[in-house]
């Protein structure tokens, strides 16, 4: 059985399509994990808040947020909004990076959780 040139080209750029963005969404988990367990937590306020199409019939709730750090500066954010609940207007936490703020994530946006000295989850949604 002989393979075509083609199709073998074409399997091998989408294994490396799905692998990258294994790798990317690996990355950015790695990354916010490390924002809640050393990074800075402030209240932070959601500027906007829209539903988009996410596949067959589901639907995401995309939000931006706002909140300010240490210094008095404010800083924006923005992602999925995983337990669809938050609207404009209304309080998130925020976890940020003390040395460079532009780094965050708010809390229902990643899927990492806190765990209290009790061992007990904190409800940060």
């Amino acid at each position: 059985m002989k393979t075509n040139p083609v199709s073998v080209v074409f399997w091998v750029v989408v294994l490396v399509f799905f692998v990258s963005m294994g790798l990317r969404g690996l990355r950015k988990g790695l990354a916010n994990r490390r924002l809640l367990e050393n990074g800075g937590c402030v209240i932070g306020r959601v500027r906007s808040q829209i539903e988009v199409k996410a596949g067959r019939g589901r639907r995401a709730s995309e939000i931006s947020y706002s909140f300010i750090d240490e210094f008095g500066q404010t800083w924006f954010g923005e992602g999925t909004d995983h337990t669809k609940s938050h609207f404009p207007e209304m309080p998130v936490v925020i976890f940020y990076d003390l040395k460079d703020p532009s780094q965050n994530v708010a809390a229902c946006v990643t899927a990492w959780k806190v765990l209290g000295p009790d061992k007990k989850l904190f409800d940060l949604d």
